[in-house]
């Protein structure tokens, strides 16, 4: 059975490219266009006789909520599982807080935003009773990085980045993922919108320094609409499972399916600024060690052993045998940085921990290690990419 994804603003631009990025990956797609069009139909017709999916154009208003419902009805009276959701549909707007009127942000906002979200409560309830799914929204680096001229467009994607994250833990638990996609500025019709003076400001803050490609945007959204090869249990999928017991659960579920390896890499999802010659470097020095493990860790900024502890209201030293020493002589402590384990999958197997016995540190600048639990913690880190990015000296 061929997989099925939706996908709205099909007609162009971000939506176009990934109707032909899920089509060469055997979906069939159902595109979803605000009305009909010559054009649209005959490049639909031509992608379905040259990757064979099945492409079915969809019809309807994003203003209108009638229509949008009508839309869905069309396309579940199919009977067929849905396997993915991509809100790609989305109109742009620049004026200054003064300069726009509250009509305009209403129009931005039904199509940014009240649109998605109907969109993915209509879709959401059928993918709950196939207990899985997947919903992909295009969002926006304009909803994360407020600008002059903003206002309607950027507030629009930061509510739709809002409700990515709500939705992601609401459907969890039935096993249908939401994640989002926050790109820069596209080279497509939307992206035009802006004055030649207004691109160039934006390229200045880009790192590629050019825009993004709609067939990129695709690329990313084709993978994060993959399949994943299992789950976790519930019995590690909760807040108290440790690193090591999910690492072993996964090795477990891998060997049922005739995988096993020498050598494995967790990486965790909070590391903004890990590297790939980072990993690269740790890979090595586990096989030229012959080590257990290799962990990144960083120096504490403090020496832990002049911290102070707070008993019956009063602050003391916790070891007053360090009240006079200096910090520079002192023995260095460091502590986990929280990026990623590269591990011997056989030792770690036999031993069931990350810190083994034969396990080499990899010591990394504190500029380049910022873990994110809070709001406060991404504050942080954006500070550390701002001072990186403008050469400022890497503090180990």
């Amino acid at each position: 059975m061929r997989k099925t994804i939706i996908i709205t603003g099909a007609n162009r631009g971000i939506g176009r490219a990934s109707v032909k990025a899920f089509a060469e990956r055997g979906y069939d797609v159902w595109a979803c266009a605000r009305k009909p069009g010559e054009t649209f139909e005959t490049d639909m017709a031509e992608e379905c006789a040259r990757t064979g999916a099945a492409i079915t154009p969809v019809y309807f208003d994003l203003l209108n909520e009638a229509e949008i419902q009508r839309g869905v009805k069309e396309i579940l009276s199919e009977k067929r599982d849905v396997d993915v959701l991509l809100n790609c549909a989305g109109i742009p707007h620049g004026g200054l807080l003064t300069m726009t009127s509250l009509e305009t942000m209403r129009k931005v906002y039904q199509v940014n935003f009240f649109a998605q979200v109907q969109m993915m409560q209509l879709v959401a309830r059928r993918m709950i009773r196939q207990k899985r799914g997947c919903i992909i929204n295009l969002c926006s680096v304009g909803g994360i990085e407020a600008q002059p001229g903003y206002l309607a467009y950027g507030s629009s994607k930061a509510a739709m980045i809002w409700v990515t994250r709500c939705a992601s833990r609401e459907l969890g638990a039935y096993n249908i993922r939401v994640n989002g996609i926050a790109p820069g500025l596209i080279d497509t019709d939307m992206g035009g919108f802006k004055t030649d003076k207004e691109r160039e400001k934006v390229l200045e803050r880009t790192s590629l320094g050019r825009l993004g490609r709609p067939e990129e945007i695709a690329a990313a959204a084709r993978q994060y609409g993959a399949e994943v090869p299992f789950l976790r249990s519930r019995e590690n999928a909760g807040d108290f499972a440790s690193t090591a017991q999910v690492i072993l659960e996964v090795l477990q579920e891998y060997k049922k399916q005739g995988s096993v390896f020498d050598q494995i890499c967790c990486i965790y999802p909070t590391a903004p600024f890990l590297t790939a010659d980072r990993l690269k470097e740790a890979m090595d020095l586990l096989e030229k060690t012959g080590a257990d493990c290799v962990q990144p860790v960083v120096r504490f900024s403090f020496p832990p052993q002049r911290c102070l502890v707070e008993e019956n209201g009063m602050l003391q030293f916790k070891w007053p045998q360090y009240r006079n020493a200096r910090s520079q002589d002192l023995e260095p402590y460091y502590h986990d940085a929280g990026q990623f384990y590269c591990l011997d999958r056989e030792s770690f197997e036999r031993q069931g921990v990350l810190v083994m016995e034969k396990t080499v540190p990899l010591v990394l600048p504190e500029m380049e290690v910022q873990d994110i639990d809070t709001e406060e913690d991404w504050a942080i880190a954006e500070m550390k990419y701002r001072l990186r990015r403008e050469g400022g000296p890497d503090r180990t």
